[in-house]
């Protein structure tokens, strides 16, 4: 074999089979310099509940403590207390978690048994938490591989064109960046969503061309069922998609389609079935706290309300909602999601020619069905997140787990860009350079709001107020680790102070329940108090009730119950009296006004992290 010379290896590289992988190469470096520019200037620490939810759950995980939870909801106490009867171990032992799927938090543990997580804060100056930098890494490695499945998937229903038009496309989309760093699972549900896109396509090919065997048919269903069951073990509510995904099936395994669907069907519910019966055996119910979600955001539990609450016959007070309440909030949210959550799905204009798609016929059959299939799941979906709409739609509008219908946009990019060459192909250009021209024009304008959000100003890491991982790990290290707090914010307590945290419950003890008390005296003593902006800063009359508190006439209704702890703020810091018989009196003033933090002796804050954490501040 004669060696190659030094022109050969220009020409293949140049105008061969080399091309292809210099392409490659360069497309690794753009998304590789896009990602590092993104963490420089926008990416911010960790802002949702969920995010830092499950984040230390999957630590608990990682370090032993099997699915357990520090962030403990006043609900999950009273399922538990309803289910297995009154113990005062439900606080005392690792508490159960009742709220998140498994999947997620369970790739993020193997990642922290893998890579070197750093937990502490350390130095004077805090720009990120090490771990969440970490996690938002992994998040873009999955949308790395989540823009190479598109890829293979348009270039496979409509040309190498396309393909590439709709993988830089969604590639500069601002919404998947932010949730790439945004802590959430929505990039793992991605993901498995473009695989299961990959597989129903091949199935069908499969059915239709009659070259592949009744097995293989049946596998591939098998295999799309597993798929959803992982999409499900990964958000509770990707469970529905097993309805479009059987109906996909029926509609083109023609001769075994009665065997395809079984499998699709019993390989969702085989991979779902151990975590539902452990959840059942904790607590009564198949999904825990997040099975109650259709019950909030209605006029009897608005806000966090229901998931503050600890009743002692929960179908008891669940019978207080009014029928007529499902309904309102189903078309309420309902418009409101067809409104704006759908075109804001996608993160740019590209849904537009999604929409525009929906009346032209391809040519390819296969691309026709996935469109179908795309839109019922749309349809369903848009009920679905209505109806299980919560605060944490509220509490961060647009990067939230609520947000279902942002999975299924990658195929909007698909459809809009085979679209956009139909039309462009009707064009007699005068010129070829024309083509490339309108192209270059096209993808600067559908993706100008990524370009401009990397634009002058930089972007705040820290989402302050209310969230300072400093200020949070700092206050929690007063506590010692086996010890109760609770807080308004207990979900940042868990994750950045790895301490035991319960949400402030709906009463303190001297108005419409006993539910401090309850956790107090019989549960777990409650050792702190920290109230943070989020009551601190609280409007005075419509979030604190402030009326109630002048008037001194408590009232039973939902804002009474939502500001009872601002009130207790307004009572301990404006007024000066902490209620009698209250266990926690104690507060360094040198957090006064934004926060509040009560404990049981002054000693817990007197320690040398005082005057080191004022300079932090």
């Amino acid at each position: 074999m004669q060696p190659v010379g030094l022109q050969e290896w220009i020409h293949k590289i140049e105008e061969g089979e080399g091309t292809k992988y210099v392409r490659l190469v360069f497309c690794v470096l753009a998304l590789l310099g896009l990602s590092a520019l993104w963490h420089l200037r926008e990416a911010r620490n960790f802002y949702s509940m969920e995010a830092m939810d499950g984040a230390q759950v999957a630590r608990n995980i990682a370090h032993g403590r099997g699915f357990s939870t520090q962030f403990v909801r006043p609900f999950s106490l009273a399922l538990l207390e309803q289910h297995a009867g009154d113990s005062p171990d439900f606080l005392r032992k690792p508490h159960p978690d009742l709220a998140n799927a498994p999947a997620y938090p369970l790739l993020l543990a193997g990642l922290m048994k893998m890579l070197p997580f750093q937990w502490e804060i350390t130095g004077t100056r805090f720009w990120r938490y090490q771990p969440e930098v970490i996690i938002g890494w992994f998040n873009q490695l999955l949308f790395f591989v989540s823009l190479f499945l598109l890829f293979r998937l348009a270039r496979q229903l409509f040309d190498k064109a396309v393909a590439a038009l709709a993988t830089v496309l969604m590639a500069l989309t601002e919404i998947y960046w932010e949730f790439t760093t945004s802590g959430l699972s929505t990039m793992l549900l991605v993901f498995l969503f473009l695989v299961l896109a990959q597989l129903l396509v091949n199935f069908d090919e499969g059915a239709r061309s009659g070259l592949k065997s009744k097995l293989w048919l049946i596998g591939m269903a098998l295999a799309a069922g597993v798929l959803v069951g992982a999409m499900a073990m990964t958000r509770y509510s990707m469970a529905w998609l097993i309805i479009p995904v059987a109906l996909y099936i029926a509609f083109t395994a023609m001769g075994v389609r009665p065997q395809a669907v079984t499998a699709a069907v019993t390989a969702c519910l085989l991979v779902a079935a151990p975590w539902l019966v452990r959840n059942y055996q904790l607590s009564g119910t198949l999904f825990g706290t997040a099975g109650f979600a259709i019950h909030e955001g209605t006029g009897t539990f608005p806000g966090h309300i229901l998931e503050r609450s600890m009743p002692r016959n929960i179908a008891l007070e669940l019978n207080k909602i009014d029928l007529d309440q499902y309904p309102r909030k189903l078309f309420v949210n309902a418009r409101e999601t067809v409104a704006s959550g759908l075109p804001e799905a996608a993160g740019s204009w590209i849904a537009a020619f999604f929409l525009v798609s929906l009346l032209i016929q391809f040519r390819n059959p296969a691309i026709s069905r996935l469109k179908y299939f795309l839109l019922g799941t749309l349809l369903l979906y848009v009920l679905v997140q209505a109806l299980g709409r919560t605060e944490l739609s509220a509490d961060s509008p647009r990067i939230n787990s609520e947000n279902l219908l942002v999975v299924f946009t990658p195929l909007f990019f698909l459809f809009g860009s085979g679209l956009f060459y139909v039309l462009l192909d009707q064009i007699e250009l005068p010129a070829p350079w024309l083509r490339s021209f309108i192209i270059s024009l096209a993808v600067t304008l559908l993706s100008l709001p990524m370009i401009l959000k990397l634009l002058p100003p930089r972007n705040s890491p820290i989402a302050y107020p209310p969230y300072h991982p400093q200020m949070h790990q700092a206050l929690a290290e007063c506590m010692q680790p086996d010890e109760l707090i609770m807080s308004d914010l207990p979900w940042a307590v868990a994750w950045y102070g790895e301490r035991q945290c319960i949400w402030v419950t709906l009463d303190y003890g001297q108005s419409t329940g006993d539910d401090f008390y309850r956790v107090n005296d019989y549960h777990k003593a409650i050792k702190a108090l920290y109230l943070t902006e989020v009551t601190t800063d609280s409007k005075f009359l419509t979030q604190m009730d402030a009326k109630t508190l002048i008037q001194g006439k408590p009232e039973n209704t939902a804002q009474a119950r939502e500001g009872v702890w601002g009130r207790f703020y307004l009572t301990a810091v404006v007024m000066k009296d902490i209620p009698r018989g209250f266990p926690l009196r104690l507060a360094p003033p040198s957090l006064l006004p934004d926060v509040l933090f009560l404990s049981d002796t002054e000693t817990r804050w007197s320690k040398p992290w005082s005057n080191s954490q004022k300079k932090k501040r």
